[in-house]
C-alpha cells in the first residue's frame, strides 16, 4: 500500500506486518513525554500509541510471530520491562 501511494519507492526498504510487541505501560497523555525521556534514557527503544480515551501503551520492540518474540525475552528481561507480548493496539502519539 505505501508503494501504491508513492511513500515508498520501488527497490527502498521492505513493508513488514508486525503487529505484536511487548507492553511497556499504560500511562495518562500528559505523562508519555516524561516517560520516553526516561527509556531513553536508559537506551531503551520505547514508544507511545495513543489510545481511544486519550491515554497511551508504552511498548517496545515489533514482531511478526511469537516465535520472533521469544528470541528477545531475555533480552527485555535484562532490561528490566516485564517481557508481556500483546497486539499493538492504538495511532501513533
Amino acid at each position: 500500500m505505501l508503494r501504491q501511494q508513492g511513500q515508498l519507492g520501488a527497490g527502498y526498504g521492505e513493508v513488514l506486518r508486525a503487529p505484536l510487541s511487548f507492553l511497556v505501560d499504560s500511562v495518562k497523555a500528559d505523562a508519555v513525554p516524561a516517560m520516553l525521556k526516561y527509556f531513553a534514557g536508559r537506551g531503551q527503544a520505547v514508544y507511545a500509541l495513543r489510545q481511544a480515551d486519550g491515554s497511551a501503551r508504552l511498548y517496545a520492540d515489533a514482531f511478526e510471530s511469537p516465535q520472533d518474540a521469544a528470541l528477545f525475552i531475555d533480552e527485555v528481561r535484562s532490561s528490566g520491562i516485564r517481557p508481556v507480548l500483546v497486539y499493538r493496539i492504538g495511532r501513533v502519539y
